[in-house]
């Protein structure tokens, strides 16, 4: 049996394909497997984990559940215990530096005022206002 892609669906195939005794090769097109379902290490701060693909799952996604029953993985629902954790659940960076939201507002504030400004006079004059790139 082949089974195209190493992402979660291809990964989970081959598991419960296995698990009812059926053999399979998974085939994978990258350099690693897990498809979307990827986390990296921030650079800035060693403490900071971002998940590029599927992070959340949902209390209705009984296949999903299943999975973390089977592997023994644990969950937590990072709403109901945010104040328990030693980390702030946002974190903004500009510039390698951490910032508040107030800060970042206010970081970007001339930017989104510039772009207002912009569009508006596209919207007035769009031959005298645009240009070709």
């Amino acid at each position: 049996m082949a089974i195209a892609g190493g992402g979660l669906a291809g990964l989970n195939a081959a598991y419960q394909l296995q698990k009812n005794g059926i053999k399979a090769t998974v085939y994978e097109a990258n350099n690693r497997l897990g498809g979307r379902v990827i986390s990296i290490t921030s650079r800035v701060g060693k403490d900071l984990v971002s998940d590029l693909g599927g992070s959340f799952i949902n209390v209705n996604h009984q296949d999903m559940l299943s999975l973390i029953d089977d592997f023994q993985l644990k969950l937590f629902n990072r709403n109901e215990h945010a104040e328990s954790l030693d980390y702030p659940l946002v974190k903004y960076y500009l510039d390698g530096r951490s910032l508040s939201e107030a800060e970042l507002v206010e970081a970007l504030t001339p930017i989104a005022t510039q772009i207002g400004e912009d569009s508006g006079l596209i919207y007035s004059d769009y031959e005298e206002n645009s240009m070709d790139i």
